[in-house]
């Protein structure tokens, strides 16, 4: 786990036409090449198994390993009965891994915490007459990170994903000799602990090993056909060390010296070779080091995806003024946590776009990487004119290391100079109200109903009586009301209830009235009041002055059919929720509040069935 630098910072301007002066020490361009976070490349472990398999078919290697050729075995068509059980056998081998490792990290939480240890495993059986060959090959793996673990102790210690691996591979011969059976058994087993760390450009290296071993066993047993006597020859063992680069960290001449003569009659004399035994274990190692990557490649996957093993937080105002100066200290938090932030940072490197950049300037100011916690990155300035509401400027920071990929954007508004003043340029509205209820003025015995549209008519828009304007108070918060005058009428005004005819007998009656101007000036006022808690607020609440649901009249007679049934609106029921932003931007804005409600109980707590709709559409001008 070497120390190593940060890499070259750079601010690269993306808005065409948008480079930042000479002065600024930034270029519109990247300087060099950097290196995007890629996939892991992953081979096939198909391969590596087949490899050992038909180094297995050479009569020198069988010789060596004190087994019995295929064609003493097998007999004179072993080759193409070997090759077509080789096939089978490799497929049945990887077939076993299918739905077992993640091959593809979709999104980060579709990885798993650790991936189970279910073995690979792969089983076969070759016979000639009396005589047979049984094979099996097993692999049980176990990731235990599939974000990097920092180890304690040193800063320059890198991430990990940490792993386990058992892996046995065994053959067993069995042969006639005469009125005896022979069996001789080799396996191979290796037993490790493996780490992978990832580069600067995040992705994951190949699994190294800390802590390895591949043990070899050799036992021959002879039975006596006649007389079902069995005996065991002495256990053949030894054990080697694996380099923490997969390689056979040694030989196995002391375990040849120290049993090539113990195969006695009536078994075959093979001698034993050590070169054989040492190849056959690094081509085993090889296929185990290929399968155990393989499993790795869902950790791989997920450190190479932005903002899944590494985030980045910055603390920047939302709001600058033009010319302004500030600096941009981001926070980098990883899913595990590092002891040190150093960890975080090694080999690392930080890349910067313009978002929109309008004559705004940075520049790097990490000094002597890496850098340190809590110090800054960058120097921002905002354009020195101010910038129009709703194009912020901004950048986008990359940060790439062993760590990850984290990545934030960090966009400023101007400040807002109060008090802001509106002109309202369009405005129209629409409200239909239609109900029932017992108890129609007449009689209380009878049902009334009615319905009654409430909108704007064509015409110029007439002075609010207050200025459209909103303003920041001492404590921070933003009030103001933007209202103006709109012709408006009543349509669609019809009841129906009850009258007493000339004898005074109550009778049905309906009515439809004619539409009819507003009284007065014929003008009604629509708009909204605004609160926001500060010019930075994300958002704003806007009450709308929606009339209360209402049919029939207050003082109706006979020529109303004594129709008047009135319900009234909670106040969350005018409220909307808007973005702040676009009540601060510059140009033409428009806003439009539609909605239904149901009302059950009138005015008086008596049971009703009332429903009203409206929609309201207002466009306002924020003026210089």
């Amino acid at each position: 786990m070497p120390r190593s630098v940060l890499a070259l910072l750079v601010l690269a301007a993306l808005a065409v036409g948008a480079a930042p002066a000479a002065a600024d020490g930034l270029d519109a361009e990247w300087i060099g090449s950097p290196q995007p976070a890629r996939a892991m490349a992953v081979a096939d472990a198909g391969p590596k198994a087949a490899g050992v398999l038909q180094r297995e078919q050479s009569a020198k290697v069988r010789r060596g390993l004190g087994l019995p050729g295929y064609p003493d075995l097998l007999g004179k068509r072993w080759k193409a009965k070997v090759r077509k059980a080789d096939a089978a056998f490799v497929k049945a081998l990887m077939g076993s891994a299918k739905g077992k490792v993640v091959r593809a990290a979709v999104t980060p939480p579709a990885i798993p915490a650790s991936i189970d240890d279910d073995p690979l495993k792969a089983k076969d059986v070759l016979r000639h007459g009396a005589e047979r060959q049984t094979r099996t090959m097993r692999i049980a793996m176990k990731v235990e990170d599939t974000c990097p673990y920092w180890p304690p102790g040193d800063p320059d210690y890198s991430g990990l994903i940490r792993s386990k691996v058992r892996a046995e591979h065994v053959v067993t011969t069995v042969e006639r000799v005469g009125r005896y059976d022979v069996t001789t058994i080799v396996t191979f087993e290796l037993r490790a602990e493996a780490s992978a760390s990832a580069s600067s450009h995040a992705v994951l290296g190949g699994p190294s090993l800390p802590e390895g071993t591949v043990s070899i066993v050799r036992q021959q047993t002879v039975k006596d056909r006649r007389t079902g006597k069995v005996s065991r020859r002495p256990l053949q063992t030894d054990h080697q060390a694996i380099s923490p680069l997969w390689g056979l960290d040694g030989s196995f001449d002391d375990f040849i010296d120290a049993h090539d003569d113990d195969d006695k009659a009536p078994a075959p004399r093979r001698p034993l070779r050590s070169d054989v035994w040492d190849d056959m274990a690094q081509r085993f190692i090889a296929f185990v080091y290929t399968s155990l990557e393989a499993q790795h490649k869902p950790a791989a996957d997920r450190i190479a995806t932005t903002n899944a093993c590494l985030k980045m937080e910055v603390d920047a105002p939302a709001r600058l003024s033009p010319g302004q100066t500030i600096k941009l200290t981001p926070k980098l938090i990883p899913v595990n946590p590092a002891p040190y932030f150093q960890q975080l940072v090694n080999s690392g490197t930080i890349h910067a776009y313009w978002v929109d950049q309008q004559g705004a300037a940075a520049k790097s100011i990490v000094g002597e990487p890496p850098p340190k916690e809590g110090a800054p990155w960058f120097e921002v300035t905002a354009p020195a004119e101010r910038w129009p509401e709703d194009r912020p400027f901004g950048i986008r920071i990359v940060f790439t290391s062993g760590a990850g990929v984290a990545e934030t954007t960090v966009l400023f508004r101007p400040t807002a100079t109060f008090p802001y003043k509106y002109k309202v340029t369009a405005a129209s509205f629409d409200v239909y109200t239609s109900g029932e209820g017992m108890g129609a003025t007449c009689s209380v015995s009878w049902k009334g109903s009615g319905t009654r549209r409430f909108s704007s008519s064509p015409g110029a828009l007439g002075a609010a009586s207050n200025e459209p304007l909103l303003e920041q108070l001492r404590s921070g918060a933003l009030r103001g009301e933007v209202f103006t005058r709109i012709p408006a009428a009543y349509s669609d005004d019809t009841t129906a209830g009850c009258k007493h005819d000339d004898s005074f007998k109550t009778v049905p009656c309906t009515h439809a009235h004619p539409t009819r101007p507003l009284g007065g000036d014929g003008m009604t006022s629509i708009g909204f009041s605004v609160t926001a808690a500060s010019p930075a607020a994300e958002t704003a609440m806007l009450d709308w002055g929606v009339p209360q649901p209402e049919v029939g009249f207050v003082d109706a007679g006979d020529e109303e059919c004594s129709v008047h049934i009135l319900a009234f609106r909670d106040q969350e029921d005018d409220h909307q929720v808007v973005p702040l932003a676009k009540l601060l931007a510059d140009g033409p804005q428009t806003f439009e509040f539609a909605g239904s409600k149901t009302f059950t109980i009138d005015s008086e707590d008596d049971p009703i069935v009332m429903t009203q709709t409206w929609h309201y559409t207002m466009t306002v001008e924020r003026l210089p």
